[in-house]
């Protein structure tokens, strides 16, 4: 207005144009600019006669989204128009091998919806099954920030990056949720699937205990096949979901309490944040007394079994479990501490499984006269919680857990990773030896012969009241009334 512009018509410009804006807003800065570029070009077309157009900058290239692939198997499996997560896959179904797709936004698009149509190409009913089923991820860049340096006056910019990933699990969170540039998108097309969890009947599995403790938790007879917790591609078929939903609780449970997904057997499940503490606490002040029924192929001494766990460092910063190794005092305590952990358990009985038995679960033939014992039930009290101890222990004791595929094809096998002093005991070339096992393990099995029998632990340790002390358990001896948690008959003799 100050130059007199009109449309259509333009007046001469200043020889020396200035411009100043007052503002900290980058946005107005921006336009500002944009501004003084098209008075520019107006300026130059009024003195070459040439036509002015209203547009005068290029429009923004429409970059389409970047997906990168994810698939062990080449070529990809990619799935077609009319496939579908339901029904659940039956039991003994060849799983499809894992395809995850990595999205990234080369533009703002008007939600997250919109971008995982076009980065995915998946039909809109996949889309929303893998939302239901908790395989869809998304993260936002979050906004640079200042942050105070080291003196007050100056400060430096700092590059915000990703915000941490979200799991998308409503259809109308997808569409509403913003995708502005460099938003990422993570889709596992194959989610891992676990088809037992709709062949149990979850409110049967309720171990109801007493008023005081079923107020703030939930004991569960865990069945075979079922995750815990949710896994990173699927929340839907794992034992807190499901009985979330057959209790309709208004609240999330926590998990407390962890059994492998093919090990059955007791565990409990918190309803608040609080109660969970303070079972987390029980077992760190190993209060709480974990007794196991075992089924294992070979015979096992009676007393207890002492081995050193690999724990997680700078030097193994890998936490899946490897080979133990025989106890020695020294591993577990002074320099070496930072390496290895004590295992320990307790052997109460061993005693061979009935022939009939052996031979319902296929592990015995029909022969003429008495058969020599193939099978073998134990009974375990857990000292420490070592993930996958008692799978480990009895795999190095050569007698590995039955249909436990993963540690069977280790059994008798210590961990020969590089040790000066181990190497001086060791015979043999070194390419000969297995290291810590990883090479020797198989296949996660579905189903093994582990069952937590029993759970034992006062009230106190979980600061619950007595009112009801005819529903509390407690054995001969116990000074304060006893929690008793009970599993039902082991699945091999059922």
């Amino acid at each position: 207005r100050q130059w007199g512009m009109a449309e259509g018509a333009l007046s001469p410009l200043p020889r020396k144009p200035r411009l100043e804006v007052a503002c900290t807003c980058s946005r107005t800065r921006r336009y500002a600019f944009v501004a003084l570029l098209q008075l520019v070009a107006l300026s130059s077309a009024q003195r070459s006669k040439a036509p002015v157009g209203r547009r005068l900058l290029k429009p923004p290239v429409q970059a389409p989204p970047r997906c990168e692939v994810y698939c062990p198997v080449d070529p990809p499996p990619v799935p077609s128009a009319t496939f579908s997560l339901w029904p659940a896959p039956a039991k003994g179904d060849t799983p499809s091998p894992p395809l995850i797709y990595h999205i990234t936004a080369g533009r703002p698009f008007p939600s997250a919806l919109a971008l995982l149509r076009e980065g995915s190409g998946l039909s809109e009913r996949l889309l929303g099954e893998l939302v239901d089923i908790g395989a869809v991820w998304l993260a936002t860049p979050i906004a640079p920030r200042r942050r105070k340096a080291e003196t007050p006056q100056r400060g430096r910019a700092q590059d915000g990056g990703l915000g941490r990933a979200a799991r998308m699990t409503d259809r109308e969170d997808l569409a509403s949720a913003a995708a502005p540039t460099g938003s990422y998108m993570r889709v596992h097309v194959y989610p891992r699937r676990y088809p037992a969890t709709y062949q149990v009947d979850w409110q049967s599995c309720v171990l109801s205990v007493s008023a005081a403790f079923d107020r703030q938790f939930v004991g569960l007879d865990k069945p075979a096949g079922v995750p815990m917790s949710a896994c990173i591609d699927n929340r839907v078929e794992c034992c807190k979901h499901q009985l979330e939903h057959a209790l309709d609780l208004p609240l999330d449970l926590h998990v407390a309490g962890r059994l492998d997904a093919c090990t059955t057997g007791c565990v409990v499940l918190a309803r608040s944040p609080a109660a969970a503490l303070a079972i987390n606490a029980a077992l760190a002040a190993r209060e709480i007394k974990k007794r196991y029924r075992v089924l294992s192929t070979g015979h096992v001494p009676v007393g207890p079994v002492r081995h050193a766990s690999r724990r997680k460092s700078k030097r193994h910063p890998d936490a899946k479990p490897t080979l133990l190794r025989a106890y020695d005092e020294r591993l577990v305590t002074g320099a070496a501490q930072s390496e290895w952990q004590l295992a320990e358990l307790v052997v109460l009985s061993c005693v061979p499984v009935e022939p009939h038995v052996a031979r319902r679960l296929g592990h015995l033939a029909d022969a003429p006269g008495e058969p020599p014992p193939s099978l073998f039930e134990s009974e375990v009290e857990l000292v420490t919680g070592r993930t996958h101890q008692i799978r480990l222990q009895f795999s190095a004791l050569n007698a590995p857990i039955f249909e436990d595929t993963r540690y069977a094809p280790a059994a008798g096998k210590l961990d020969q990773s590089d040790d000066e002093e181990l190497d001086e005991k060791l015979a043999g070339p070194r390419e000969l030896r297995w290291g810590d096992g990883s090479a020797l393990f198989g296949q996660e099995p579905k189903r093994i012969g582990l069952q937590c029998a029993e759970l034992r632990f006062p009230y106190s340790a979980l600061g619950l009241d007595t009112a009801d002390p005819e529903q509390a358990a407690g054995s001969e001896g116990d000074l304060a009334p006893m929690i008793l948690l009970a599993a039902g008959t082991p699945w091999w003799r059922e």
